[in-house]
């Protein structure tokens, strides 16, 4: 039998799973033909598949010799019902969308930070429901390259490395609070006994890595009890 754990994972997958592997390869290459300009972005969404689309916000971010724009927006899709997006686009004064997701409730601007002399854009985003899973998405940037982002997997260090780490009688049910630029989350831990409303198991703080452009769960540090914290001196 599947653990709770398990079968939040494998919702947290479905998303676009659901269409035929051709449908979803020639979207991607429409979205990718497409050629918008920078004054299009404030008024009129880029056509990544949301209907009733409005674009809340927009901006561009400079990393070396590339320009990301990049474009927020709310709407509705027939199999997901209210639904948000982001795009991100590359090029000059005709610019292509490089990076997009329709697959989340709510998405946050664009974060640019650095590791060393890497460069990645964070884009916070979360699914609906009351699981808040993470719709977040990460980029490795090349700058000046032809294909300047490659995206980083967020989902495998749940199945990979997460049952090794947790404590005994520990789950993380639902999704967790990132903070990529210190390659970091915080996350609640649940007990076999909880209601889903409710974790009893504390918290711990997640610390990852990125090897071969993948999010590797390195450590899981449960909090100390509060009955058993160091009181200052």
């Amino acid at each position: 039998m599947k653990t709770f754990a398990a079968l939040v994972l494998g919702l947290m997958t479905v998303s676009l799973a659901g269409a035929p592997a051709s449908a979803r390869v020639e979207d991607a290459a429409r979205i990718r033909a497409l050629v918008v300009t920078a004054a299009d972005l404030p008024r009129t969404c880029v056509d990544i598949g949301i209907s009733g689309c409005a674009t809340p916000a927009g901006g561009y971010l400079n990393i070396g010799e590339t320009r990301l724009m990049w474009q927020l927006q709310e709407g509705f899709t027939e199999a997901d019902g209210v639904m948000a997006g982001y795009v991100l686009l590359s090029g000059g004064d005709r610019l292509h969308p490089v990076a997009w997701s329709r697959e989340g409730a709510a998405y946050e601007p664009p974060r640019l930070f650095w590791d060393g002399e890497q460069a990645y854009v964070w884009v916070p985003g979360f699914m609906a429901g009351t699981g808040a899973f993470n719709a977040d998405a990460l980029f490795r940037v090349t700058p000046g390259a032809n294909s300047p982002l490659t995206e980083i997997d967020l989902t495998r260090w749940r199945e990979t490395d997460l049952p090794d780490l947790l404590p005994e009688g520990r789950e993380i049910w639902k999704g967790v609070a990132y903070r990529l630029e210190f390659f970091s989350a915080r996350a609640s831990l649940w007990q076999p006994q909880d209601g889903n409303c409710c974790p009893s198991g504390g918290e711990a703080t997640l610390t990852f890595e990125i090897e071969n452009d993948r999010l590797v769960l390195k450590a899981l540090i449960p909090d100390e009890p509060a009955d058993h914290a160091v009181s200052p001196s």
